[in-house]
């Protein structure tokens, strides 16, 4: 009975142990990604710390200050209220605060420097007006000019003429009568020419005087001058001038007492200059000149020097006329004979004005002449009279 059980479990087991071969065979035939993954080794990570004792932080030397100069002293004062850099703001040792570039320099205000001028422009209006100024044109000053220098207009000519100068008393003196006096009037002016009309009204009462000069240009307007003042011994004494276009400008004639000297007052707010005897302003001398020569015919032969302190409307100066001969004129009025007197230019932007005054007529003007130093020119005749 024995043998017969053993006999049935020996192909069992050799079942099972078939079994167990095949299973591992598969196991050993199965692809390595289907088995777990073995998690990767972290590579150490090791540092180096160096500890240094911290350096010690120097605050940045302010540079000196550089010295003003003229590109310095012109910054407008919001230079100065600028913030600093960011560089002079950080702390620096001081070998690099010497090699950095100082912010303070004349090199940084450059920019500030005052701007040239700018080339001027004039209209026609500007120009036919300027025609009939005897005013020399404004001068800009230079950058780094003083800003109170005296300008060449003022100067007062000391240099004797070459020819003997009547002071500016008169030795006689004669005013003429009130007259109204109409002019034709032909102005040049940057190649422009415009035909205008003139008038000069001229008048006296009870020892006091008044000269207006009006220019009217076709659709440009009116130019007045007026001088106002006394009539003395000595001639004609202003006590105001003034030169209007689009505004006014005027000049004040203060006498001490006795009314010999004193100063002049302009209302541009240009000095006051000294009052010398004699003055008058550039209207009322086309009067005064013809009651000096009306007085006294035979002392103001061709080549006589006449000196006059002559004011503007913003300041004033010493001018030389010269006596001419008497001239035969063709004016619009007609022929008349007419003293010529010339002054010449003596200053760089000084104008020539020439003048001829008729005996007939009282020696009243019966042409003027101006030219600028430019070339403009500005020329009135007489084309009728009239009572006031």
């Amino acid at each position: 009975m024995r043998p017969a059980r053993s006999t049935r479990i020996l192909p069992l087991l050799a079942l099972t142990a078939a079994v167990l071969l095949a299973h591992f065979a598969l196991l050993q035939a199965a692809p390595r990604t289907m088995s777990p993954q073995e998690p990767a080794l972290a590579r150490p990570f090791s540092t180096r710390a160096i500890e240094t004792p911290p350096a010690a932080l120097t605050p940045a030397a302010e540079p000196a200050p550089a010295p003003e100069t003229a590109s310095t002293a012109a910054a407008p004062a919001m230079a100065a209220a600028a913030p600093p850099s960011r560089r002079g703001a950080r702390g620096v040792t001081p070998g690099r605060a010497s090699s950095e570039r100082p912010v303070q320099g004349s090199g940084d205000f450059s920019k500030f420097k005052r701007n040239t001028a700018k080339p001027h422009t004039e209209s026609s209006h500007t120009a036919i007006y300027s025609v009939a100024s005897t005013e020399p044109p404004a001068l800009t000053s230079p950058v780094g000019a003083p800003l109170d220098a005296t300008p060449a207009a003022t100067t007062t000519i000391t240099a004797p003429p070459a020819t003997p100068a009547h002071s500016a008393h008169a030795a006689a003196f004669k005013v003429p009568a009130s007259a109204r006096l109409h002019y034709d009037v032909r102005a040049e002016a940057r190649g422009l020419a415009l035909d205008a009309q003139g008038e000069l009204l001229w008048r006296h009462d009870d020892g006091a005087y008044e000269a207006r000069l009006d220019l009217t240009l076709p659709l440009l307007g009116t130019r007045s001058q007026t001088s106002v003042g006394r009539i003395t011994p000595e001639g004609l004494a202003p006590t105001r001038f003034s030169d209007k276009v689009r505004s006014e400008l005027a000049a004040h004639f203060e006498r001490a007492p006795g009314g010999v000297s004193g100063k002049i007052i302009f209302s541009a707010n240009t000095p006051e200059a000294p009052l010398l005897a004699g003055a008058q302003d550039r209207l009322s001398v086309f009067l005064q000149l013809g009651a000096m020569l009306a007085g006294a015919p035979d002392q103001y032969p061709s080549g006589t020097t006449i000196s006059l302190q002559i004011v503007g409307p913003r300041d004033a100066d010493t001018w030389l006329f010269t006596v001419g001969d008497t001239e035969q004129l063709r004016l619009p009025i007609g022929e008349l004979g007419a003293v010529k007197l010339t002054r010449n230019p003596r200053h760089e932007f000084d104008s020539k004005v020439e003048m001829w005054l008729a005996p007939s007529m009282g020696y009243l003007p019966v042409r003027i002449r101006l030219t600028q130093a430019n070339g403009d020119r500005f020329d009135q005749r007489l084309r009728a009279s009239d009572s006031p």
